[in-house]
């Protein structure tokens, strides 16, 4: 379109400079845009005053095909094909859909809502058939000789200049003989490149032509292939100031659009949901299809109600809160209906009949008992929930007591009572606990290496081992007067440990109770222990009591103390020496949980007396003492052995 824009107003120039061509071509380009060359010999000097007249373009070329677009009328079309014009008949008309295949029509308003009145940029006052009115847009009437155009986004001109292009024609140049590539010089600069003319022999060359591609650089003009001799070259441009008028690109706003350039592919896009843009013909023909105008019905009330447009359910209105069924071998329904046959009330009663009407025997199955006599007084009783009264059943068939009160379990009941019943599955203590998965024990381990867990455990079981190590033992004395320590107790713990293995050996250790010996200080109890996995339990024993004679409050053996046990008590220390001679008895062994000490011994007027040996296990021995003039030594008590005690259950 501007390519001919362009041309047609060279055309015009030349024409009003009495120049007429002395050769002429018509051709298409592939963008269908009508081309025009002309060879204009002795065409210098510049020409002014020129007049624009623009024809009808077709679709094809990016216009409508129309010259005139009537009054108030839309534009149809599809396609290629030049559009057509549909018109309101009257004042008030609506545009309306008629069909598939079928252009859009205007049909009388079908209510309320026509539009009476147009203002803005169209002004029209209804009702009935009206004149539109454009409002102006302040352009003064009248021709103009290459315009200025400012155009609106409506489409219409808001303003417009008379400012003349000056274009101007070179003397042509003749071509070289040698046919190298030559650099022509205009004598003006060129507004651009796309506004200069370049024809050889009269035939336009465009810039980018195959052979005789050029180019322009402010006023030199290269030729990539330089025309032969005796080729005449023509430049035709415009200049000055209003040269800047020259339209070089198209833009164009939704919905048209443009490919750009001097020559661009204008273009409307399909309207959609949000988009702006022309009525296809399948739309259109959705749009004739809808209901012709007249009253309709949109909403339903009263005895029903619905509400539309288009397909929509009826819903009756409630006119009976009591729904349901009515009506049986025994029940006699009864219904209240008003003038519009709709059930208004509906209800049920049993169907009665007078006992005074009653002969025979009524059965079971009609209401009655299906008997002539009864005994005992008061109520029917029926097989759901009776309450009975004092009765006497005799030999009932079956019962199920699941709520009976003062049944005997002595006499009542026979046969073992299950675990699911709550009882025990069992007859007897030893069967109960088989039955029930209780299993428990305990052993008293005094000797031995191995410690051997029952057959019956899982590595759910709970073991406790209690270990108490050996006591220490008494300490002796010589043939002098004095005494001797007592030994200390061993030291006592307890741990609870899961996870052991049926049948399975477990190395353990019972420590040695200390001996004693006259003239000498008492043995170490021994230690006691037992290792489960990786980790050693141990009861450490007590110390052996000081040797005789002491006279001045020396310590007895210290208590022994324990190793990786949960709960952990150190022995009690071996009893001390009196702080002097014939003060007090002689000192006992030390005590524990499991044993206690020798018991102390008196002081003898003659002679000496030996230490007592401890009780149980893990306690210390007592120390020994001697007379004044005691004449033999003396010996303190042995210490106890130690022990442990295993306890097991589920």
């Amino acid at each position: 379109m501007k390519k001919w824009l362009g041309l047609l107003l060279l055309l015009t120039a030349i024409a009003q400079a009495g120049l007429p061509p002395t050769t002429s071509k018509l051709s298409t380009d592939t963008n269908n845009v009508t081309t025009f060359f002309y060879d204009f010999p002795n065409f210098t000097g510049t020409h002014s005053g020129v007049t624009v007249s623009l024809g009808v373009d077709s679709v094809a070329g990016g216009g409508t095909g129309l010259a005139n677009l009537g009054s108030n009328c839309v534009v149809v079309g599809e396609s290629t094909a030049n559009v057509h014009l549909v018109c309101p008949v009257a004042s008030g008309d609506v545009l309306t859909d008629n069909g598939p295949g079928v252009d859009p029509s205007f049909k009388a308003n079908p209510g309320t809502g026509a539009i009476t009145q147009l203002t803005g940029a169209v002004m029209a006052i209804g009702p009935g058939s009206t004149t539109a009115t454009l409002s102006n847009t302040g352009v003064t009437a009248g021709t103009y000789l290459s315009p200025l155009l400012t155009v609106g986004a409506d489409g219409r001109i808001t303003s417009i200049s008379s400012n003349g292009i000056t274009w101007y024609a070179e003397s042509p140049v003749t071509g070289v003989s040698n046919g190298s590539n030559v650099t022509f010089t205009t004598s003006h600069t060129p507004v651009s490149q796309s506004a200069l003319i370049v024809s050889i022999d009269g035939l336009q060359v465009a810039s980018n032509n195959a052979v005789y591609g050029w180019s322009l650089s402010g006023t030199t003009v290269t030729f990539n292939t330089a025309p032969a001799e005796g080729q005449l070259v023509y430049f035709v441009y415009p200049v000055g100031t209003t040269a800047a008028s020259i339209v070089s690109s198209v833009t164009a706003t939704t919905p048209i659009l443009s490919s750009g350039g001097s020559t661009p592919n204008i273009s409307i896009i399909q309207a959609g949901a949000t988009t702006s843009g022309y009525l296809s013909s399948t739309d259109w023909n959705t749009f004739n299809s809808k209901a012709a105008s007249g009253n309709y019905i949109t909403q339903l009330t009263g005895d029903g109600s619905a509400i539309g447009p288009g397909n929509t359910t009826l819903t009756l209105s409630t006119v009976n809160s009591n729904v349901g069924s009515f009506g049986s071998a025994s029940m006699s329904p009864t219904f209240t209906v008003n003038g519009k046959g709709l059930i208004t009330a509906a209800s049920q009663s049993s169907i009665a009949a007078p006992a005074s009407g009653i002969t025979g025997v009524v059965n079971v199955i009609n209401g009655g008992t299906g008997a002539t006599t009864s005994t005992g007084s008061g109520s029917v009783v029926l097989s759901n929930s009776p309450s009975l009264i004092s009765p006497s059943l005799d030999t009932p068939t079956s019962l199920t007591l699941t709520n009976a009160t003062g049944l005997g379990l002595t006499t009542g009941v026979t046969g073992i009572l299950p675990v699911a019943n709550g009882g025990t599955n069992g007859s007897t203590v030893s069967g109960a606990r088989t039955q029930l998965g209780i299993d428990a024990g305990a052993s008293l381990v005094t000797s031995g290496t191995t410690y051997t867990t029952p057959s019956n455990i899982t590595s759910s079981t709970t073991f406790e081992f209690i270990l108490v190590g050996g006591g220490g033992g008494g300490g002796g004395g010589t043939a002098t007067r004095g005494y001797s320590c007592g030994g200390g107790s061993a030291g006592y713990g307890v741990v609870w440990l899961t996870g052991l293995s049926p049948s399975t050996g477990y190395t353990m250790a019972i420590g040695s109770g200390g001996t004693t010996a006259s003239a000498a200080a008492g043995g170490a109890g021994g230690n006691t222990s037992i290792t489960i996995g990786s980790t050693t339990y141990t009861a450490s024993g007590g110390s052996g009591g000081c040797v005789g004679p002491q006279t001045n409050g020396t310590n007895g053996g210290a208590g022994g103390s324990t190793t990786n046990l949960t709960l952990s008590i150190v022995g009690q220390n071996g009893g001390p020496t009196p702080p002097a001679v014939g003060s007090a008895l002689a000192p006992g062994g030390g005590s524990n949980p499991m044993g206690f000490g020798g018991a102390p011994v008196a002081d003898p007027s003659t002679g000496s007396n030996n230490g007592n040996n401890a009780t149980g296990y893990g306690g210390g021995g007592s120390g020994g003492s001697g007379a004044p003039t005691s004449p033999a030594a003396w010996t303190g008590g042995t210490g106890g052995q130690g022990a442990i005690l295993v306890k097991y259950w589920n």
